[in-house]
């Protein structure tokens, strides 16, 4: 298959799943160490050292994570080339939603609430862990319910035919054809106002975001 190498419009979506599996090891490692008292300070540090990846991820953009860097430079090369592409905003917004839960977690240990690293870490945990193993990206997916609920603005949508997880998936993932050379605004499987009148049931179209 015929890639781009326009890295404007999307990554390999194989590199968030990586990161994923990282943070997961990572997030573990945090939990076990806050939960035993001689440890508790190397493990605030550890969440601390994950709070920035977060943030340099959430802030900087998913590219600029340093997990995918790791990727590019030692995985991607042995690797063949993806089937398609995954928009950028839905696993930088990810990162996002991993940082509020890991600083939030930080600033109360720190503060001294019982187990808030811990409980803050495991949560994120969950998420990382579904991402890593399962390709289930929750932030991603609250990505695309707060563009259909307004929140965000959205510029694409694709209709979601039924019988489809992968297409969920893809959906809530913002995945683009990688051999594609159209415009994205060309890539509009369907408007969902019109979603009823080609025989599917109303909410059965997904967002989809833009460059």
């Amino acid at each position: 298959m015929t890639t781009t190498n326009d890295t404007a419009r999307g990554i390999d979506p194989r590199s968030p799943r990586f990161g994923a599996a990282i943070t997961t090891v990572l997030l573990a490692a945090t939990i076990i160490l806050t939960l035993v008292p001689a440890t508790w300070v190397a493990g605030i540090v550890l969440l601390a050292v994950i709070v920035v990846f977060f943030a340099t991820g959430g802030l900087a953009g998913i590219r600029r994570h340093p997990y995918g860097a790791l990727f590019r430079r030692f995985v991607r090369p042995r690797l063949a080339a993806p089937a398609e592409l995954e928009a950028l905003e839905p696993p930088t917004f990810a990162q996002q939603v991993g940082l509020v839960i890991t600083a939030l977690a930080l600033v109360l240990a720190l503060v001294g609430v019982p187990y808030a690293a811990p409980v803050g870490a495991a949560i994120a945990l969950v998420a990382a862990f579904l991402n890593a193993v399962f390709d289930v990206c929750i932030g991603c997916l609250m990505y695309v319910w707060l563009v259909r609920a307004g929140v965000f603005r959205r510029r694409t949508t694709a209709l979601l035919l039924p019988g489809g997880a992968a297409r969920l998936r893809a959906a809530a993932r913002g995945i683009l054809p990688a051999d594609s050379t159209a415009p994205r605004s060309q890539g509009i499987i369907e408007d969902e106002r019109s979603s009823e009148s080609n025989g599917c049931a109303p909410g059965t179209a997904a967002g989809l975001i833009d460059s």
